[in-house]
């Protein structure tokens, strides 16, 4: 018999490597968006806490300024107020 077809059909692991492939992009992108929206979801959450520790050290920065500007004004008063005794 001489028309018999002993040549795997190629067409058909094509299709087979071809649905394989598709399904396994699909799952990497899958993975790799779900990655990446957990990253900027942890991103998110340390920029915020970095924002709200900022916002504490410029406020308590700001406080200590103006303790320490109160404080030297009660140095500067007591300063004059020697220097006037002195010159009495």
């Amino acid at each position: 018999m001489i028309n018999e077809n002993n040549v795997p059909d190629w067409a058909e692991a094509s299709t087979i490597l071809g649905i394989a492939f598709a399904i396994t992009a699909f799952l990497w992108k899958w993975v790799a968006e779900s990655f990446k929206n957990r990253r900027e979801e942890r991103e998110n959450v340390i920029r915020i806490a970095v924002r709200e520790a900022m916002a504490e050290v410029r406020s308590d920065i700001e406080n200590v300024r103006k303790e320490s500007a109160d404080g030297l004004k009660h140095v500067h008063q007591r300063i004059d107020q020697v220097f006037e005794k002195l010159q009495k």
